[in-house]
């Protein structure tokens, strides 16, 4: 399950590109699923506080900024031991992604 963040999507859901023409070189294959923008999901369950992180993978870097003024920040509850698992799953995003792509 994925937590949808509206404002980093369209109104429009994506659907089958058949009726895109058959020279446009963002189309791969005729009747394929077109996703324009892929995002990353990185949730943090703490008692009743949830913290939840859509990105991309050209955000990482400020992400990784956000983790640790989260942790440095009194007023939440996310802590540098928090910080470093979500950094540390953040890296393995990076790492799964490069294997898929064959990188």
């Amino acid at each position: 399950m994925k937590p949808l963040e509206e404002s980093f999507f369209s109104s429009q859901a994506p659907g089958p590109v058949d009726d895109t023409p058959d020279d446009d070189p963002s189309i791969v294959e005729k009747g394929r699923w077109c996703v324009g923008r892929e995002f990353n999901v990185l949730a943090l369950i703490k008692g009743e506080e949830r913290y939840i992180y859509v990105y991309d993978d050209d955000s990482r870097a400020p992400l990784l900024e956000t983790f640790r003024s989260q942790a440095d920040d009194p007023n939440l509850s996310l802590n540098w031991f928090d910080a470093a698992v979500l950094t540390q799953k953040a890296r393995e995003q990076t790492a799964h992604a490069i294997r898929w792509l064959g990188g």
